[in-house]
């Protein structure tokens, strides 16, 4: 018979493993090979600045998770943490929001798994179209996560591992060279014609990057000691991609140069790491970075599908959604019915719009911007809630509270940045699809009154009965 708890008896992931876990939702080596581009499009030649400055504005909203984490233990992650300070209709609104983000992040791993496939192929000089690389590279996937989550984990790490150090070698010799020009230069971390809005809106690109930092929050439930050792994850997860990604970035936009036509050259290629590979190393290296951007993909992909998954499986299991869903599988632990669900839908979604000749980086920025804007609004409401918090029961309150309106400031800058200036379509409407988003959620929640009821029940045994 099927349990509706997560995770295999005595056979729970390591700390090392859930950082594993962590780095492979972000795909250090994905996001330099994509986001990095995107973001040079609208910020120029400040894509360093656009980490450093998403950096800063993750660690103050990562603040309240890791925080959180120490206390509460569920796969709902702030869908838990909020509804026990801010009521169940708050806390079920930023399960739900956070549900969507997840379901961008492992939407747009399906296209990563498509681009970077199809960029490896053609450097073999195979010319296959997207979709039937990402559609195979899916399915391996859901074999993959099906299993337990302690081989997932550790193919997810070992695979991020290979392809963060074929990127950092590149960036090395880069620097080496002194970039295109033979001379590095501070340039990079200050925006062009002393403008601020392309860097602010090309943030939505450097938060993709880091955003799923908290991703270890929804596997605690399968983790050995997780009240120590998934804080330690969201902390080791931000260190890591932050000193990385600055790095990675600045090599990356000296290495093209910073004139206009350098630039333009940056953000219209799909695969910046692959041509700096070739340009610097040679093809053998250009082949090599396109391997590891597919096994970052990959890696990426499997830990963004378990997240939705496994948000899906706790609201399912609270009796939100079908509780029917809140199955898993005695053989390996895993919530193999909502995995199911993740991933048909997201291969409906992702690969229908092929049809009209969308190419699988267009299909993972616009999955990819959703993801964001929801993180964006789960983040904010998490920020809120650690406040009231505070403001109730925290020993330093002015500082606590004054970090927390720092995150929330940061996060509504952004959030504004995405609608004015409008964006180009079809970006200018993603944020609305975010708002009916939440619309369909509140319905969901006031269609039947007794359901706050039901979920703090929900939330009451699951803190009694769980075993962590």
């Amino acid at each position: 018979m099927a349990s509706n708890f997560l995770g295999k008896t005595g056979h729970k992931i390591s700390v090392i493993q859930a950082i594993g876990y962590s780095i492979a939702l972000l795909a250090p080596t994905a996001s330099m090979a994509l986001n990095t581009s995107l973001a040079a499009s609208m910020a120029g030649r400040a894509v360093p600045l656009v980490m450093l400055g998403s950096l800063i504005g993750v660690v103050l909203m990562a603040i309240p998770f890791i925080k959180f984490t120490r206390k509460f233990v569920h796969a709902g992650s702030i869908y838990n943490f909020n509804s026990k300070v801010l009521g169940t209709s708050v806390g079920f609104i930023s399960g739900w929001v956070l549900l969507l983000s997840y379901l961008g992040f492992a939407l747009g791993g399906i296209g990563l798994i498509g681009d970077f496939g199809q960029a490896l192929l053609a450097q073999l000089g195979l010319q296959v179209p997207w979709p039937p690389i990402a559609l195979i590279g899916t399915f391996l996937v859901y074999l993959m996560i099906i299993r337990e989550i302690r081989i997932s984990t550790t193919v997810a790490l070992t695979l991020e591992g290979l392809s963060v150090l074929a990127m950092i070698i590149l960036s090395f010799v880069i620097l080496g060279h002194g970039g295109a020009s033979h001379h590095l230069t501070l340039a990079p971390f200050v925006p062009a014609h002393h403008s601020l809005s392309g860097v602010a809106f090309a943030m939505v690109f450097g938060f993709l990057s880091y955003f799923g930092f908290d991703v270890a929050a929804t596997i605690g439930e399968e983790t050995n000691n997780p009240r120590k050792n998934i804080p330690i994850a969201i902390i080791a997860n931000l260190l890591i991609a932050g000193v990385l990604y600055v790095f990675v970035s600045y090599a990356q936009t000296v290495g093209f140069g910073l004139s206009a036509s350098d630039i333009k050259q940056f953000s219209s290629t799909g695969a910046p790491l692959g041509v700096l590979a070739a340009r610097y190393m040679g093809s053998g290296m250009a082949v090599a970075i396109d391997i590891g951007a597919f096994l970052s993909g990959f890696a990426a992909t499997m830990a963004a599908t378990q997240a939705a998954s496994r948000i899906l499986f706790a609201l399912s299991r609270d009796k939100v959604l079908l509780p029917s869903l809140a199955k898993v599988s005695d053989k390996s632990g895993a919530p193999v019915r909502t995995t199911t669900v993740v991933v048909v839908f997201g291969l409906c979604v992702m690969l229908i719009p092929s049809i009209w000749g969308n190419t699988a980086a267009d299909m993972f920025g616009y999955a990819g911007t959703v993801g964001v804007l929801g993180f964006l609004v789960s983040y904010g409401l998490t920020a809120l809630a650690d406040i009231v918090n505070e403001a109730r029961v925290g020993r330093n309150k002015a500082l606590s509270i004054l970090l927390g309106l720092l995150a929330m400031a940061i996060i509504l800058y952004t959030l504004y940045a995405n609608v004015y200036p409008v964006p180009p379509m079809p970006y200018a409407v993603f944020p609305y699809l975010t708002a009916a988003w939440i619309l369909l959620g509140v319905w969901l929640l006031y269609r039947q009154p007794s359901l706050r009821n039901d979920i703090g029940h929900a939330l009451e045994a699951h803190a009694r009965e769980v075993d962590i």
